[in-house]
């Protein structure tokens, strides 16, 4: 019979389970102080962009651009010729204007970072700002393929980013006991990762392991099916 490698309990058949990639088994009431830690433990450091000034919000950037894979260089405060970082990452360099305004950013940003992407030979051009654009910044940058990042594309990353980082702590499978009869059951699952309930149909006739992914916030479940 098994048991939790954390607090030594005796697993049934009926229990609800979660074992790591590695083979350990956890209880429930572990697991969720395993996800109170992680919570706190894998959470990306990073500041409210909405808080923070022109320099700490291009301090900031320059870590969520690390996090997502790039070698990040920042360029000089002046003459930077429009460009406040320099990323490189698959033989691609892309530059970045940081943009830190309470007001709209117009399409002088725009042309700053066309030239300045011209300047340095890269491949892309983008703009990130915790602002809207204007229309004509809009406009100018969709005619000059530049890319515009505003606060809610940060904001989403942010949550991807801190998502990814709970996921890898630990590829969790949850093992659920049926009773023989109907091919096709549905079951309610609750996510490790956003803990939001969702219902799946599996067909434990064709399959004893199945894999889902989460509707609410993309996180994936693993589930093995045992008989009585």
């Amino acid at each position: 019979m098994p048991f939790c490698i954390k607090c030594g309990k005796k697993l049934g058949l009926l229990s609800h389970k979660y074992e790591s990639e590695d083979g350990w088994i956890i209880c429930d009431s572990c697991f969720e102080k395993w996800q109170d830690e992680q919570a706190r433990n894998k959470k990306i450091d990073l500041g409210n962009f909405s808080k923070l000034n022109g320099h700490e919000f291009e301090l900031d950037l320059k870590k969520m651009f690390e996090h997502l894979g790039y070698t990040v260089l920042e360029t000089p405060a002046s003459e930077n010729q429009g460009a406040d970082l320099i990323l490189s990452k698959d033989e691609e360099k892309i530059v970045v204007q940081t943009k830190k305004y309470d007001e709209k950013v117009s399409d002088k940003a725009v042309q700053e970072i066309i030239a300045a992407k011209n300047h340095y030979k890269a491949d892309k051009a983008r703009i990130v700002t915790y602002s809207p654009f204007t229309s004509s910044a809009l406009d100018l940058a969709l005619n000059n393929e530049v890319e515009l990042w505003d606060g809610k594309k940060i904001r989403d990353i942010v949550k991807s980013l801190e998502r990814n980082e709970k996921e890898k702590g630990l590829s969790v499978r949850k093992t659920y006991t049926f009773t023989e009869g109907k091919d096709i059951q549905e079951i309610t699952m609750v996510c490790p990762m956003c803990e939001e309930e969702f219902k799946v149909e599996i067909n434990i006739k064709e399959t004893d392991t199945f894999k889902v992914e989460c509707p609410h916030c993309g996180g994936t479940l693993k589930g093995k099916i045992e008989s009585q």
